[in-house]
């Protein structure tokens, strides 16, 4: 079955600390895990996860160093579904404040996540949903 591929750039900035030491530990607080590392790549291995209806993909990133101290990664995440940038955002979420210019993934992520709150609101207990009343 072919897969999906998607493309997303990083930054860490230079006050955060070594980036694959940083990415490790915002990795372990997932349920995801890292399967390579050197200084300059990192392989992390996402589960398929059925109750998250979250399909399996694999991303890898690869560390550029800039004169400026900043490091960039270009992530690759190769999976099936919808949910790559979702997985970026849940790595995101594990590293220090202040140690990453993601470019505004968790921003648009959320465009693309709908808040069933917004259209569907819940009706007295017990009742269901306004929309499964009958006329």
């Amino acid at each position: 079955m072919a897969t999906i591929l998607r493309t997303v750039h990083w930054t860490v900035l230079p006050q955060a600390g070594d980036p694959i030491t940083l990415l490790r530990a915002a990795v372990e607080a997932t349920d995801f895990t890292v399967t390579a590392s050197t200084p300059r790549s990192i392989v992390i291995d996402v589960p398929r996860a059925m109750m998250k209806n979250r399909w399996a993909a694999t991303i890898t990133g690869e560390l550029a160093p800039r004169g400026d101290g900043n490091t960039d990664i270009e992530w690759t995440i190769d999976g099936l579904g919808n949910k790559h940038y979702e997985h970026m955002v849940t790595i995101a979420e594990g590293m220090p404040e202040g140690s990453l210019d993601d470019h505004g993934i968790p921003d648009a992520v959320s465009m693309n996540r709908p808040d069933f709150r917004s259209y569907r609101e819940p009706c007295p207990a017990g009742a269901g949903w306004p929309d499964s009343w009958s006329a």
